[in-house]
């Protein structure tokens, strides 16, 4: 479930409504999910990038990133690694 705030009553974003308040507020679920299914779509024509490494945590430059993705190739032609 989407996190969701009533900005009116609560514009620091603390309470989810759905999560943390006593109200009903299920009668918002379609107009939700017919927004989420825009967000849906746009990830087949933009797809999310890839994660970057799972080991490096600093600063990750474009270099750095193309480094990483060599090394792992080479470590996968190597059999050091299964490949993804």
């Amino acid at each position: 479930m989407p996190a969701v705030y009533n900005l009116w009553e609560d514009p620091q974003e603390r309470y989810d409504i759905f999560m943390t308040t006593g109200r009903a507020n299920d009668w918002t679920g379609p107009f939700f999910m017919a927004e989420l299914e825009k967000v849906v779509k746009s990830f087949e024509e933009y797809p999310p990038r890839p994660m970057q490494s799972l080991a490096y945590t600093g600063e990750m430059t474009i270099n750095k990133f193309r480094l990483i993705q060599r090394l792992r190739k080479a470590a996968e032609k190597a059999g050091m690694i299964p490949p993804q």
